[in-house]
C-alpha cells in the first residue's frame, strides 16, 4: 500500500510499482519518454472525435485517446490543459501502440462541469486487469496529485482506463510515456557475480556434504 497526501494507491506486487511524485518516476525511467501537457490543442471539443492519435519522443513512442462519445480538451482554472471527456460518467482510456511500454506517469484526477478539478475517487485498470482506486482532492493551490507507474517484463502498459463517477469527467494531464530503467551495468555485474557466489557456495556444500556422508558410511 502506497500512501501519501490526498491519494491512496495500491496494485498487486506483480503488476506495477507505484510513484507518487514526478521526481521519483522521473528518476525510474529512461530517456527519451514522451511529455505531453496538451497545450498544443485547441481548448473545447478535439475535432469531434472519440479518438485521437499521439506521437513524440524518441522512437517515436505512440498511443491513442478514446472515448465511448468524444474527447475534449478542458481549460483548468490555472489557465493549463487538460484532456478529459465530453460527457460525464465516461471512461477515458489511453492505449500505447508502441510495443513494451514499461513506464507511464502524470496527473490523474476528475473535474466538474465548470472543468475545476473536483474531489472524488478515480479508478485506473492496467492491461493485465489490476485496478486501484485512487482518492483524488482539489487543491486551493491549483496543484494536482501524480501518479506515476513502472513494469518489468513480460508485464508491458498496454492501455490505462480512467473511470471517473457520476457527475464527474475523467482527466489527465503532463502526461509521460517511456521505458522504466534498467539497472546499471556495475550493478548487473554485481548481481551475476552473487549468483556465481552463490552457484560455488553450493557446489561447495554438495561436495562437502557428499565426502561426510561418504566418512559415516565407513
Amino acid at each position: 500500500m502506497v500512501v501519501a497526501t490526498g491519494l491512496m494507491a495500491s496494485f498487486s506486487a506483480h503488476s506495477a510499482a507505484v510513484y507518487t511524485s514526478l521526481s521519483s518516476f522521473n528518476a525510474a525511467i529512461q530517456g527519451g519518454a514522451y511529455f505531453e501537457d496538451f497545450e498544443g490543442l485547441a481548448a473545447g471539443p478535439l475535432d469531434f472525435l472519440s479518438t485521437y492519435d499521439f506521437s513524440g519522443g524518441t522512437g517515436p513512442i505512440q498511443y491513442t485517446a478514446s472515448a465511448n462519445v468524444e474527447l475534449y480538451v478542458a481549460m483548468l482554472p490555472d489557465s493549463s490543459k487538460a484532456l478529459t471527456t465530453i460527457q460525464f460518467n465516461n471512461s477515458l482510456v489511453l492505449s500505447f501502440t508502441t510495443p513494451n511500454i514499461t513506464a507511464v506517469g502524470g496527473e490523474f484526477f476528475l473535474l466538474d462541469g465548470n472543468e475545476s478539478p473536483a474531489n472524488g475517487t478515480i479508478s485506473v485498470t492496467l492491461n493485465d486487469g489490476s485496478t486501484s482506486s485512487f482518492d483524488v482532492n482539489s487543491h486551493a493551490s491549483g496543484s494536482l496529485d501524480y501518479l506515476g507507474f513502472t513494469t518489468t517484463a513480460p508485464n508491458y502498459i498496454q492501455s490505462i482506463t480512467l473511470n471517473g463517477v457520476s457527475g464527474q469527467y475523467s482527466a489527465v494531464n503532463n502526461l509521460t510515456v517511456g521505458f522504466a530503467a534498467v539497472p546499471e551495468p556495475a550493478v548487473m555485474a554485481s548481481l551475476a557475480g552473487l549468483g556465481l557466489l552463490g552457484f560455488g557456495l553450493a557446489r561447495r556444500w554438495r561436495r562437502s556434504a557428499g565426502l561426510s556422508r561418504g566418512g559415516h558410511s565407513n
